[in-house]
């Protein structure tokens, strides 16, 4: 899938900056450990851990595509493209919705109620 067509569900407000390329994305990731080749690697911050620290390992396990908050000093992606966003988090949901074909929409919800007494 395109990184074009990853970035379609996304809210206006959300984008800050979008690049010029448009790579083929193989498969999302926000744990720099686990990225592969042509993976598109969120950088998520944490209660303890900023994922913008690992943009140049992510780069060098391959990732094809970086979607962050901002682009830290000294920081060398390569030449991939990076996607500019005010929340890496808010955009994971519906990009990785997109992605896996809105899976949440073939399951059927039940909801049981009851009182006490």
């Amino acid at each position: 899938m395109r990184l074009s067509s990853l970035l379609s569900p996304l809210p206006a407000d959300l984008v800050a900056s979008l690049p010029d390329e448009d790579p083929v994305i193989r498969g999302l990731c926000y744990d720099s450990r686990a990225v592969a080749a042509g993976d598109l690697f969120f950088a998520l911050r944490g209660a303890n851990v900023d994922g913008h620290s690992y943009l140049e390992h992510a780069v060098d396990l391959g990732a094809a595509a970086v979607v962050i908050e901002e682009l830290p000093a000294g920081v060398d992606l390569r030449g991939r493209p990076a996607v500019i966003v005010n929340d890496s988090r808010r955009a994971l949901a519906p990009m990785a919705r997109h992605f896996y074909g809105d899976p949440a929409s073939e399951l059927t919800l039940i909801g049981i109620t009851g009182t006490n007494g």
